[in-house]
């Protein structure tokens, strides 16, 4: 690993730890005696042993309930908020570090060749889960770990990311085609243009594997077969629900041929369907830069012309 390599990840592994410990600091702070609300909270006890004292058991129940009640609130009310304000800072830190992953490789000992879409993927698992400070604690662990300190090498390329490598899939391969396509689009950046005329579950649980956040433009047809047509339009208005940044167009009948997944770090060309990657002898194999830029522009020229789903 080279001295600059490093630096860079020890000072995002650095930038973290401060991240969460002011995090974890923040939250204690919203909850113990010590603080404001502490005193708000114990003013209120207060309250209701006062009501106590003055004889009236009911007003003292009522004043204990209100207290507790109002403190739980008041703890929500403000964890949510901070949730949030930290919830910015480790979405740009994710950013961060995705952005320099993709742009070293690594060889571990048990891998034959760099592997950097591959532990691109692993961290961004990560986004996974809702709370700020379970994904730093993941993020943490995952650049932490020995094999990553001890593996990355400064084999940065010119395009400062990893070169992507083609696959061939048989038809004993299915599963290992299918991971293909879901490290693929794990990997993605920026505006992701998915073409593929011949769709299915497993097209819209590919598209899922798309990082959160990021638009994703699904070109394609309806489903051959009338009867699986309701399920699949059933599935992919719950992704679009769930993921407001998906979005899903038929085109026009006859103008789509070739597959293919597009973003602003690669694009890969899909000898077959993804709900068919492995029925058949094909390939998976990127693009070059001036086929992929032809791609995304007359993709981008149907869709203006495509139904919204």
């Amino acid at each position: 690993m080279s001295e600059e390599v490093r630096r860079t990840l020890e000072g995002l592994v650095r930038e973290g730890e401060v991240m969460l410990n002011e995090y974890e600091k923040a939250k204690q702070t919203l909850v113990n005696p010590s603080t404001d609300l502490g005193r708000t909270a114990l003013s209120e006890f207060l309250g209701a042993a006062a009501g106590e004292l003055s004889g009236s058991a009911r007003a003292a129940s009522l004043a204990r309930r209100f207290s507790q009640s109002s403190l739980k609130e008041d703890q929500r009310s403000r964890l949510k908020q901070l949730e949030i304000q930290t919830q910015g800072r480790v979405d740009s830190w994710i950013d961060r570090v995705r952005t320099f992953l993709s742009g070293v490789s690594t060889t571990a000992a048990t891998l034959e060749k760099p592997d950097s879409p591959m532990l691109v993927a692993r961290f961004l698992r990560i986004t996974e889960y809702s709370k700020p400070e379970t994904r730093l604690k993941n993020g943490l662990r995952i650049l932490g770990t020995p094999a990553l300190q001890g593996t990355l090498r400064n084999e940065d390329l010119k395009s400062g990311r990893t070169k992507p490598t083609g696959l061939v899939v048989s038809p004993d391969q299915q599963f290992e085609g299918f991971e293909k396509v879901l490290e693929i689009m794990s990997t993605t950046f920026g505006n992701v243009i998915v073409v593929d005329s011949y769709p299915g579950d497993d097209t819209l649980v590919a598209i899922g594997r798309c990082p959160a956040g990021q638009p994703v433009q699904f070109l394609t047809r309806p489903p051959q077969k009338e009867s699986e047509r309701a399920g699949f339009e059933a599935l992919a208005r719950r992704l679009m629900s769930d993921r407001h940044e998906i979005q899903i167009r038929y085109a026009p009948e006859g103008v789509l041929h070739d597959r293919f997944i597009s973003s602003q770090n690669g694009t890969w060309l899909l000898g077959q369907s993804i709900k068919d990657v492995g029925k058949k002898l094909s390939t998976i194999n990127p693009a070059s830069k001036e086929t992929a830029e032809t791609l995304r522009n007359r993709a981008v020229a149907i869709w203006k012309k495509s139904k919204p789903l």
